[in-house]
């Protein structure tokens, strides 16, 4: 069986992470590092380490991600998603600051619960320049914070 030049400088020895077949991208890469830093730390998160669980080589992963702390963010917005698709979270305090507090703490405990070595970096990591998308909430909102 005949495999293509792309696949054979790609594939790493030994790696385990995707099942045959399945198609490498920015998704899977996020999926994977995330895992990896959920059950290892972040210490753990390397690009050889991940290409090895993508069965590809660390290379290979820079198509898709240009670094380490670029992945990192994109990682972290990963989970900032998680609580913007909680629906007992609100976007914006309609029902007024208290009620929207509230439902923000408790939704960013079920997040540090869910994702105990993630979420120190939802804490820690600063912004991406232009306060980037998981930011975009508050940015577009036309309410002003009450004082």
């Amino acid at each position: 069986m005949a495999v293509s030049s792309e696949a054979s400088l790609s594939r790493a020895p030994g790696g385990h992470g995707r099942a045959p077949g399945q198609r490498l991208d920015r998704q899977a890469i996020l999926d994977a590092a995330s895992a990896l830093i959920e059950r290892d730390g972040l210490a753990a998160l390397t690009m050889r380490r991940l290409g090895r669980e993508l069965d590809v080589t660390a290379m290979a992963l820079y198509r898709y991600i240009p670094g380490r702390e670029h992945l990192i963010d994109w990682v972290v917005d990963l989970v900032v998603d998680e609580l913007y698709a909680d629906p007992e979270v609100l976007l914006l305090p309609n029902g007024g600051w208290q009620d929207y507090l509230t439902r923000l703490a408790y939704g960013l405990r079920r997040m540090a619960l869910a994702h105990p070595h993630l979420f120190p970096l939802v804490a820690t990591r600063p912004p991406p320049h232009g306060c980037g998308h998981r930011y975009a909430v508050f940015a577009g909102s036309s309410r002003s914070w009450p004082r």
